[in-house]
């Protein structure tokens, strides 16, 4: 009986230890603050691969930036962007935060 008894306590000791493991491992790692992930991206710099990181702007849009660029200078404000066909309010809007011009 005493083995039994002890034998028991011991595996619900181990399933017990290997249950409290993992949520103790998921409190240790710290999370990623979002201002580390999220990098500006230069419109008056930046590569039409750069670019095409940003919401709503694809290969083809990315190249008429840098086609805008090339031939007005660069960009003063973010919202200059508006000026070129298929970059409107809402797309620059998106990118408010994820775009520089310095």
């Amino acid at each position: 009986m005493n083995k039994q008894l002890l034998s028991l306590l011991a595996t619900a000791l181990l399933l017990l230890g290997s249950v409290a493991a993992p949520s103790t491992a998921f409190a240790e790692t710290p999370a990623k603050p979002a201002a580390a992930e999220t990098t500006t991206v230069n419109i008056n710099t930046a590569s039409a691969d750069e670019l095409a990181t940003l919401r709503g702007i694809g290969p083809v849009k990315a190249a008429a930036i840098i086609q805008f660029r090339e031939q007005h200078g660069p960009f003063s404000s973010i919202d200059e962007m508006m000026a070129i066909k298929g970059i409107g309010e809402k797309t620059v809007e998106k990118n408010r935060l994820l775009v520089s011009v310095e």
